[in-house]
């Protein structure tokens, strides 16, 4: 996947995620993040999310291998309260499919690393930020330690402002920033964000 500009689209019927997608990588993305299948000229990163279950995602092995009929990544909840994380990674290692962790802590990223190295699974192709809250100082230096502990790290979650996109974009490691649907105009405003990837 290139560094740059992914586009969350979920909660929409098969043919306005389509739609919007295509229009999110006219505007400049590089992939597109979301819970329905799609074909587009760009990698899909695909998930399941279990409302009822605090908003954890894509944390079953049933779940994973509907997502990846049609996806190229898998995004799944390597938060430490999922208590499924050995069981999915593993599901993710015998079937080679490229998965995506998705953290909130420091403590998070340390779990996945020694549920890793313990039964000598396959590392994420990238790791996301998903749940953590931003706009706040301890984001800030969850961010750089974690970029310092990982490559090919993906901030998502709570990005609105061009000024945001800029300021995580220069932090080291930091491979691809998501921002949500909440942006109106998808492919106008995806090109209006996309210029904040100078350093990239």
């Amino acid at each position: 996947m290139k560094k740059g500009l992914i586009v969350s689209i979920q909660g929409y019927s098969q043919s306005t995620t389509q739609e919007l997608a295509e229009k999110a990588i006219l505007g400049g993305a590089v992939a597109i993040r979301t819970d329905i299948p799609i074909k587009i000229q760009a990698p899909v990163i695909g998930l399941k999310k279990l409302y009822e279950k605090h908003y954890y995602m894509t944390n079953d092995r049933q779940a994973i291998t509907k997502v990846m009929k049609w996806a190229d990544f898998v995004a799944i909840d390597c938060r430490r309260g999922n208590d499924q994380i050995d069981l999915i990674v593993s599901h993710c290692h015998v079937n080679n499919y490229k998965y995506i962790a998705d953290i909130e802590t420091i403590e998070d990223y340390h779990n996945l690393e020694k549920i890793l190295n313990k039964n000598k699974l396959i590392k994420p192709y990238y790791i996301a930020t998903t749940f953590n809250v931003f706009n706040n100082n301890s984001h800030e230096k969850f961010i750089k330690e974690l970029s310092i502990l990982t490559n090919n790290i993906i901030i998502e979650g709570g990005i609105n402002q061009e000024n945001e996109v800029y300021f995580y974009s220069i932090h080291r490691n930091i491979s691809n920033i998501c921002i949500g649907t909440a942006i109106s105009d998808i492919e106008k405003n995806t090109k209006r964000f996309s210029k904040e990837y100078l350093c990239f």
